[in-house]
């Protein structure tokens, strides 16, 4: 040891020191700390207690109805200054004329930033709505034009606020377990259940979000079920936008991707695509309940720019569909009555397609063909939105077939190549109700037919 060398400059002289004093003063320094945290505990405990006040329940009901709702009632409104605001069982409504929004909401949680305040910002990174039900009943004709709708943007509820010196900046806006209804005319149009969506919110004046819907069940027209319905959303005041939206449908998937301005009515382009969807399941969906109808089913639909009304809709399309069997539909049914064929209640076709059109609240279905067997279909019509059809249809019948008719039949029907044979006919209706009409000259020639055998059966 250096004898030159303080004791305090020796290493770890300071740390000895500071224990030795600790352990000198025990008494002292247990009742400071006792003294300071008991308070510091009691702040930071207090941090996490719910408070409830009926004077910020009553100023937030107040804001959303002068930022735009028609209506607002919250029962109870809490605050933990630690974590954020919670407001527990919210009734919202908005009018816009015969257009209606209703939403009934169990729990808002709305969790902000500490530090910004200190510099008077409130920065609201999270607003949770935790399974919110929403009814949307719109009109029963949607007038084409602008709507005179205003959304609730972050902008108007912020203005609809008492004065205060804090700037408030809200981050991302998430549903959880969200149930949405669209009504019209007392039926559900679209019913969504199990959906969540998470959002990042725009720095932007009025309302502007980007981000991701998920939705467990989506119902519409009460008949056409997809699950796990997934995609990207972004929404810019009163314009929607949908990207690689996916969802599996009937043993297959569907994909979509859109655009629509609510504000002017406006659908901006929307393209949808269908892959490997099981047909026997799509045909139970349709509730006919005779027959059978099995294959796979390809297509896609590109609709461009139009009023938000399904009679202005316009687009085009094709329809694939292949490995088809059918078996006693009522379709069949109707044919084999009009052309006495029984053999025609088994048909399967290798390939069954056509282009689409859509136009004036119809989809044209100009070039239908199906090469199956015992039967080739060709057939020129339109579906109507509403699942009513009408098909000019021709029907070929196998040579193999023509061979085993009666002749009054065989001649009955027109020639084709190849020792085949055909009809013509309008059907109509729809699937589970069709109705079938002979082109007039096979029942002309039918008749026809008829008469000269029975003068041959009594030697006239």
């Amino acid at each position: 040891m250096n004898i030159t060398q303080r004791p305090r400059h020796l290493p770890g002289y300071h740390r000895r020191a500071l224990a030795s004093w600790l352990s000198r003063h025990k008494k002292l320094v247990k009742g400071l700390l006792l003294w300071l945290g008991i308070p510091v505990a009691l702040i930071v405990a207090a941090g996490f207690v719910p408070l409830s006040f009926d004077g910020l329940r009553g100023t937030a009901e107040r804001a959303l109805v002068k930022a735009g709702a028609s209506s607002c009632t919250i029962r109870k409104l809490s605050l933990q200054p630690w974590l954020g605001f919670s407001i527990d069982e919210m009734e919202l409504e908005k009018k816009e004329g015969p257009l209606k929004v209703k939403a009934t909401i169990p729990r808002v949680l709305l969790a902000y930033r500490i530090f910004p305040l200190l510099f008077k910002f409130v920065v609201v990174k999270d607003v949770v709505i935790e399974r919110p039900r929403v009814t949307v009943t719109l009109p029963s004709v949607v007038p084409p034009g602008r709507t005179q709708v205003q959304p609730l943007s972050v902008d108007a509820i912020r203005k609809a606020l008492p004065e205060s010196p804090f700037s408030i900046l809200v981050q991302n806006i998430s549903l959880r377990g969200a149930e949405i209804s669209v009504v019209q005319k007392g039926e559900t149009l679209v019913h969504g259940d199990g959906i969540d969506v998470r959002m990042s919110v725009g720095f932007k004046r009025e309302l502007a979000l980007t981000g991701g819907a998920r939705a467990r069940t989506l119902t519409v027209d009460g008949m056409w079920d997809f699950t796990d319905v997934r995609a990207s959303v972004s929404v810019s005041e009163l314009t929607v936008a949908l990207d690689k939206g996916r969802g599996d449908f009937y043993g297959g998937t569907i994909g979509a991707s859109g655009k629509a301005d609510l504000g002017e009515n406006t659908l901006e382009g929307l393209t949808l695509e269908l892959s490997h969807v099981n047909l026997a399941k799509l045909y139970a969906a349709c509730r006919i309940r005779r027959g059978q109808c099995e294959g796979r089913v390809d297509g896609n639909l590109n609709l461009g720019r139009s009023d938000l009304a399904l009679d202005s809709l316009s687009g085009s399309g094709a329809l694939r569909l292949a490995d088809v069997s059918v078996h006693d539909m009522p379709l069949q049914s109707g044919i084999i009555t009009s052309v006495a064929v029984p053999q025609l209640r088994n048909i399967t076709f290798s390939k069954l397609g056509t282009t689409l059109e859509v136009r004036g609240g119809k989809v044209f279905t100009p070039d239908i063909k199906g090469d199956g067997y015992p039967l080739e279909v060709r057939a020129d019509g339109w579906v109507g939105l509403d699942g009513y059809f009408s098909e000019k249809m021709k029907g070929i019948f196998a040579a193999d077939l023509v061979e085993k008719f009666h002749p009054v039949i065989s001649r009955s029907l027109d020639e084709e190549l190849d020792g085949k044979k055909s009809f013509t006919c309008t059907v109509h209706g729809t699937l589970g109700n069709p109705g079938i009409d002979i082109d007039r000259r096979i029942t002309d020639r039918a008749v026809h037919n008829v008469i000269d055998e029975v003068r041959k059966f009594f030697g006239k």
